[in-house]
């Protein structure tokens, strides 16, 4: 009999799973050693707890009085920023100056940036020297301390004289204390003389300084002060039950030590204070000594509790250990499921040499492969892509010899005929350049002077054309274009746009670079396009045979380099078109080749 339970119970076991078996097993051993160890810790903590709390606190108003000093630092940097800031220094030398709406937009971009990186602050006052309100910013929906900052009730107050005595350095004030604000201030000295320019304020919500104190049960029921030596009140919150018990003024005159008792009202308190030499304040904390002895009345309570709860953790970990016995194989299940979703970067990572990880490996170099394949195929259609754009190439590839062009020079500048001479010149030089040795891409520098040459023999022709201009940033000179890119966009905006213009003509020419791409911007003041014909211009016309136009040049740079490259218009009929060519930025020429 008793060998047939024996087997049920075995076989009982065997049918379990792997993580019900641990559970069972870290029941059985943490039970009893946990029920031993939570009542001698009972006896020990019995002694130690009152100690102990009192260690706590002064360690955690250590933290907060650092913190404290953290945020003050930080507001105090903030403040920096604001009186060196150019904008803000041009704001109050130049208040009359019409471009002081300039420097007052970008005063109020950076307050913007002052209230949105702490949001303890409340607002931001600037004063000029005629102690007249210049920048007044708040995040509030309903500003009404506005009329309190501009009735100037800080330039009666002591503190003022003090923040001019401090030079610039800054002074923490208790100013708008009925506000309940703390306030900073400090001089704008000008930046070359350092005579006073100005005066800063910066306020923020003397509620915001309970969150300095550790957000924990000891300090929740406290009763929390920041003053300075002086006496002066930073800020004060009461307990939960210490509404009127007491009085701030009072007890800080009574918290000699940094730690001691104190009685107030018939109610015992344990105090703990800190000082912060570099702002000369003390953070503080008064805890009902009647809460600490209520912990150790719960205290048995709270074992008999612990010894439950680590039951419960014992199964958790059991589940836990379970779950990352199992995490290698969900691990490459995810993997197979994002390579299934389409995304092949992803591998199996794990650090252990076990048969799950020999697995993975297997899988990782079939992707592999699989990415070397893919590779080929892109590889393959960016070949095809590349004879594409040869085949548009060849469409605009000039078919004339720039040597015959030569022998007409001479002749010309034997019977003495110049105008041909020029023409003749910079007509050689735009072969010489649109040949190019049969490259896909020339410089932006020998494209510039394709263009300069092209534009010589339009002048010759159209004397409309009083101004062309050609920039381009030194830096990008060398860098690689697709040729004959520019020349049909200045054609374009002579023929269709400058053409029938009396007079006044203007072309201007713009290269510069823009992070990872080069901008080259075409404008002319010719009679502008029609919005609705600007969305079909990059359209392809199959009626068009023998042109290559603006639909051309964008489909020649999307190929080679890209979606993100080509052509944009911007036009107001009869006032200006502006045509933007975006490329990448190219040094080396060789993989586009």
């Amino acid at each position: 009999m008793k060998q047939i339970h024996k087997n049920r119970v075995n076989k009982l076991f065997r049918n379990l799973s792997m993580r019900n078996r641990l559970i069972i097993f870290f029941i059985i051993i943490s039970v009893l050693p946990t029920s031993i160890l939570g009542f001698a810790a009972y006896r020990l903590l019995l002694e130690q707890i009152r100690k102990d709390t009192v260690n706590e606190a002064v360690f955690r108003l250590e933290g907060a009085s650092k913190t404290l000093e953290e945020y003050f630092n930080e507001i105090e940097n903030l403040s920096i920023e604001v009186i060196k800031d150019l904008n803000v220094q041009y704001l109050l030398n130049n208040e009359k100056n019409p471009l002081s709406l300039q420097y007052e937009d970008r005063a109020i971009r950076l307050a913007n940036y002052i209230l949105s990186s702490q949001n303890s602050i409340s607002s931001l006052q600037i004063y000029n020297n005629s102690e007249n309100l210049v920048l007044h910013k708040t995040l509030a929906y309903n500003d009404t301390f506005r009329n309190v900052a501009g009735g100037g009730e800080i330039f009666l107050s002591n503190d003022y004289s003090l923040a001019g005595d401090l030079k610039g350095y800054s002074l923490w004030s208790n100013i708008y204390s009925k506000y309940d604000k703390l306030s900073l201030i400090r001089l704008i000295n000008k930046t070359a003389t350092q005579e006073k320019n100005g005066l800063l304020v910066i306020n923020i919500d003397k509620s915001k300084l309970n969150d300095i104190y550790p957000d924990i049960p000891l300090f929740s029921e406290s009763h929390l002060i920041i003053y300075k030596t002086s006496g002066e009140i930073y800020f004060e919150s009461k307990g939960k039950e210490d509404k009127n018990s007491i009085n701030a003024e009072e007890t800080i005159g009574l918290m000699v030590n940094n730690t001691g008792e104190i009685q107030r009202h018939g109610n015992k308190y344990i105090y703990i204070k800190n000082y912060s030499v570099k702002y000369d304040c003390y953070i503080s904390a008064l805890i009902p000594e009647a809460k600490v002895f209520t912990s150790l009345n719960m205290l048995r309570q709270i074992i008999f509790t612990l010894i439950f709860i680590c039951l419960i953790l014992a199964v958790c970990f059991a589940m836990l250990l379970g779950y990352y016995m199992m995490k290698p194989l969900n691990l490459l299940q995810n993997t197979m499921e994002t390579v299934e979703a389409g995304d092949l970067s992803v591998r199996f990572k794990r650090k252990y040499n076990d048969e799950i990880n020999s697995i993975g490996n297997s899988f990782n170099k079939m992707l592999d492969n699989l990415n070397d394949l893919i590779l080929q195929n892109e590889e393959k259609q960016r070949k095809i892509r590349i004879e594409e754009f040869k085949a548009l190439q060849s469409q605009i590839n000039p078919h004339f010899l720039y040597n015959t062009m030569d022998n007409i020079y001479w002749h010309a500048q034997t019977i003495e005929a110049f105008e041909i001479c020029t023409i003749v010149e910079a007509l050689s030089q735009y072969y010489r350049i649109s040949l190019s040795d049969g490259s896909l891409l020339i410089t932006l520098e020998n494209e510039f002077s394709h263009v300069r040459n092209y534009l010589e023999i339009q002048r010759q022709r159209y004397s409309n054309l009083d101004l062309c201009t050609l920039d381009m940033a030194s830096e990008i000179s060398n860098c690689f274009i697709v040729k004959l890119t520019m020349q049909p966009i200045v054609e374009n905006a002579i023929y269709h746009g400058l053409r029938d213009k009396e007079c006044g003509g203007e072309i201007k020419i713009n290269a510069y670079r823009d992070n990872d791409y080069i901008l080259i911007k075409f404008y002319d003041n010719g009679k502008g396009i029609n919005k609705d014909k600007i969305e079909k211009l990059l359209i392809q016309d199959e009626s068009k045979q023998g042109g290559y136009g603006l639909y051309n040049v964008n489909s020649r740079l999307k190929i080679i380099f890209g979606d993100e490259s080509g052509i944009s218009i911007e036009s107001e009929e009869w006032k200006y078109t502006i045509v933007t060519v975006k490329i990448p930025v190219i040094y080396d020429k060789s993989k586009y080749e």
